[in-house]
């Protein structure tokens, strides 16, 4: 996992292996300011050469804040349903936050279903 956005930004392309890159992107539910430019950044994103075959999760987080807006209300303010049709690549959408077990599962189960690994024991469970 590398980190797209912040300090990395300028060097994630040369950290991209077409077919074995996943994105996990996130957008904070909280911060509706911040969505016109988490919505063009992901479309930038969906346009990289590199990532045409790179499956994406788009994670809205801090869902439990009380400025968080909901899961339809982002969608449709970031165009997701445009989005989607007009993408080569394989996107899926879940809401996030630290409170609820239920909704992190989901994401941790997201993540290993990419795992190249063999099976191995790590504290006395099988991963």
């Amino acid at each position: 996992a590398r980190e797209i956005g912040g300090s990395m930004a300028p060097i994630w392309k040369s950290m991209v292996e077409p077919g074995k890159t996943q994105i996990l992107y996130c957008v904070d539910s909280s911060a509706p300011e911040r969505v016109g430019s988490a919505t063009i950044n992901l479309v930038e994103l969906l346009h990289q050469p590199a990532l045409q075959s790179a499956p994406f999760l788009i994670a809205f987080t801090k869902t439990d804040m009380k400025s968080a807006r909901t899961l339809n209300e982002l969608k449709s303010l970031m165009r997701m349903e445009d989005i989607i049709q007009h993408s080569n690549q394989e996107i899926s959408m879940m809401e996030f936050n630290t409170e609820e077990k239920e909704k992190i599962d989901p994401i941790l189960e997201w993540c290993m279903k990419f795992k190249v690994m063999a099976y191995q024991y790590m504290n006395g469970n099988m991963y």
